[in-house]
């Protein structure tokens, strides 16, 4: 509806709106990435009293309900964890009626299927993942949702099938001066009216400031590049 949610890992789930200033959402884990998906709130690389600091564990909250995170099959919330792929959970952004959940080096789909289970995620084929949740951009419709988004060596998109590379063009020159330390800063802006997605990353020459830009127009599949200062 009209409700703002704010999180930062440091903090429970805060919510606003029009007419109140932010507040904690009793009951709610902190949590580092947040998303809404089927009327959910879903929230990922989590802190909270029952399990502690968790980057591999995920929560929503009741359906059509913001303030309620205690697991029940009759609300919708649940909990869990994604490990069959190493290292914590690095984004996630919605998927259509789906969820696309990112690591560094691979993806899962979750879809809602109900019952016991609620949220089922299955393993995307293959290697490719994000270190930043901000690189992530969907370019698609609520119909047909498409992603693009930053790996670690080359541009993706995906469109529910699998991760198909994209960056031939550009991705030696970006890569080969992309300060990897700081790929978790990377920045994008999705410019709908020309179909243009800038993504702003840290060159070697920086302590971590996004000094670099590339843009891909995803229409006429061309590719731009530029300093950023």
């Amino acid at each position: 509806n009209n409700i703002v949610l704010a999180t930062n890992l440091a903090d429970t789930i805060q919510a606003a709106t029009a007419a109140a200033s932010f507040a904690d959402i009793s009951g709610a884990p902190k949590a580092t990435i947040i998303e809404t998906v089927l009327n959910q709130v879903f929230v990922a690389n989590t802190n909270d009293a029952g399990f502690g600091v968790s980057p591999n564990r995920y929560w929503f909250s009741a359906i059509g309900d913001h303030t309620s995170w205690t697991p029940n099959i009759n609300t919708g919330a649940v909990s869990g964890t994604l490990t069959s792929i190493a290292g914590k959970i690095t984004g996630a952004k919605r998927f259509g009626s789906q969820i696309v959940v990112y690591k560094e080096r691979g993806m899962y789909v979750g879809s809602y299927v109900g019952g016991d289970v609620i949220w089922d995620f299955q393993e995307v084929a293959g290697d490719a993942g994000t270190a930043s949740n901000e690189s992530i951009v969907n370019i698609g419709t609520a119909d047909y949702p498409v992603h693009l988004f930053i790996g670690q060596a080359d541009f993706y998109m995906f469109d529910g099938a699998k991760p198909i590379q994209i960056g031939s063009p550009i991705r030696r020159t970006v890569f080969g001066e992309m300060n990897q330390k700081y790929q978790y800063k990377i920045r994008s802006l999705h410019d709908k009216v020309n179909s243009r997605v800038y993504w702003f990353y840290p060159s070697r020459s920086s302590n971590g400031e996004l000094d670099k830009c590339v843009v891909y127009n995803y229409k006429t599949q061309q590719w731009g590049y530029r300093d950023w200062k």
